[in-house]
Parts: C-alpha cells; structure tokens; sequence
C-alpha cells in the first residue's frame, strides 16, 4: 500500500510534534502563525492515520509511525479465519425466488449454491447481480433516450448484463412475457419512483426492485430449459452448425418467448429483420438439433424450446 500524501503544512506540523512534543494544537498554531481552527482537518488527519496521538490535558505527541499508521498496523494483525461468518447455502434444487428471498432475509450480498447430500459447492449468486439487472432496465426506460423501443433496450440490456455476468440461462427468461402479463404493476413502479422524487428529492426506485422480485424472478422456478438444451446449442455453435443469423432468432426466441409457443408467422412478424424463408429454415434445423419442439394444430405447426 503507498504512503497517504501529506501536504506541506501537514508535513511541518509532524516535524513540530516530533520535535517538540507533546505540545498543545494552540502552541503548533503560534509556531505556524495560524489560527488553531485553521489547523483542526490537518491535525485530524495526522492523528487519523497515526502519524500523531493526543490526550488530554497533555497535547499532540510523535509516534513515529508511517502514515498508513495504525489502521495498516490493525488489519494486518488480523486474519480472514479471525473476520470469516457462516456461509449461507442453498440447494440447486431451490428457484432463484427462494434464493433471492434468503438473501435478503439473512442480510448477505451471496448465498452458495449445494448439490447433492454432501452439500458440494456448485456455484454462487450474488444480489448486487440480479438487483444491478434490474436498475440497467429501470434507468434505460426511465431516461426514455430514444425516440423509440426504449422498453425492448430496457429488457434486452438487462438479459444482456446478466449474460455478461455469466448467467446464460437468463435468455431463457421471458421478460417481456413477464411485463405484459403485469403491465399495470410495471407502470405503477415507476409512477411511484417519481412521485417519491418529487416529495423527497431522491428518484428511490425501491417499488421497481419490488415489482421486479414479486413479478419477474420468482417465477423463474419451471421457466428455464434443462442444461442439456444449453450445452446443445453450445456444442452446435461451436461446431459451424449455427449462423449469425440463426444466432439472434435463437436469442429472440428465447428472450422473447421463453416457455411459450410461437409459429413461424409469429416470428417472423416480431422478429422483425429476416424473410419468412429464413424463419422456416431456421425452425426446421433447430427442431432437427433437438433445441425446438413443434406441436400440430389442424393444419398448423407450433414451435417452443425444448424442456
């Protein structure tokens, strides 16, 4: 750790109570011809990082420590096994509701994932995750930056932050499926922030962590597809088998549709940027890769990922 930087006055004052000590705060400030009040933050600071002590009734004297002083000195006494808490786990079997909840309730930024009767580690969440994901969508939708489709960048910046924290399942998540389904709830989150705002001057958005934990994440339980249906696309990604293209309509599918079934029509029309003959090529490799799955109505075929 490097030295704190000491200014020049900081610097005589030390040199006076080394020299001199101890000395009285009025004596250092007669020497330096100041007033003692103009030298109340340098003498705070010079005790604070243990450069200096007082008592009183006796005045400032020299400890001949470093400036790192003694809070370096503490912490380096001190030893993990000395600070270490319990950890607090959860089984893999649990939903990510169940984890969420048990953060809270034990007051921790990190549950454990366990598997097994042994309790084996499998992996950790963390809150500062799933709640940072959430603020990335409130904020986007809230600042309203672009003239249009602010509410899809809002859904899709925040499965793309909890991607790029490792959470791939998340496009997996019907978030838009989510929303729709409590729109009034989603509105009525944000209404609420700026209401507080206006009150107490501070945009909390507190209601939309709400909305978002009672509405969104605990209903991941039964949402997200087996490993198998991940590692399957992986492995044919990796393999040349996917393109580009093919690329984004899985990450739409799965974003956009999560559990649910769509057709062909469907997609193409949310979809938005590929011909219909894409779509349909697109459907029939997946379901051939084991990704899709397709249901017959009458004269009509439905697609859903597969469980």
């Amino acid at each position: 750790m490097s030295p704190i930087p000491l200014s020049e006055r900081q610097r005589k004052i030390a040199e006076i109570v080394r020299q001199e000590g101890p000395v009285a705060g009025e004596t250092i400030a007669r020497e330096l011809g100041l007033s003692r009040a103009a030298l109340r933050s340098d003498l705070a600071i010079l005790t604070m990082s243990g450069i200096l002590d007082a008592r009183p009734r006796v005045g400032y004297f020299y400890t001949g420590k470093n400036t790192l002083g003694l809070l370096q000195e503490e912490l380096s006494s001190i030893t993990v096994e000395d600070i270490k808490s319990v950890p607090i786990v959860v089984s893999s079997e649990k939903s990510a509701y169940d984890a969420a909840i048990t953060m809270f309730l034990e007051d921790v930024g990190t549950v454990f994932v366990v598997e097994g009767p042994e309790g084996l580690l499998h992996g950790v969440v963390s809150r500062k995750d799933l709640l940072k994901a959430a603020l990335i969508h409130f904020y986007v939708a809230y600042l309203h930056p672009y003239f249009d489709g602010n509410g899809r960048m809002a859904r899709l910046m925040h499965l793309w932050y909890l991607v790029q924290q490792g959470y791939s399942s998340a496009l997996f998540v019907p978030l838009s499926e989510y929303v729709n389904k409590s729109r009034k709830g989603y509105y009525d989150a944000y209404t609420l922030a700026e209401e507080n705002a206006h009150i107490s001057g501070v945009l909390d958005v507190t209601p939309f962590l709400v909305y978002f934990i009672e509405n969104v994440y605990h209903k991941l339980n039964g949402v997200l597809p087996a490993r198998r249906t991940t590692e399957a696309f992986q492995a044919a990604l990796s393999q040349g088998q996917v393109t580009e293209k093919e690329k984004d309509l899985w990450g739409f599918v799965l974003s956009a549709y999560g559990e649910t079934e769509f057709s062909t029509k469907q997609l193409e029309k949310d979809f938005g940027n590929a011909a219909y003959a894409t779509i349909r090529s697109f459907v029939l490799k997946f379901e051939q890769l084991g990704l899709l799955t397709s249901t017959r109505y009458g004269n009509r075929l439905k697609y859903r990922v597969q469980a």
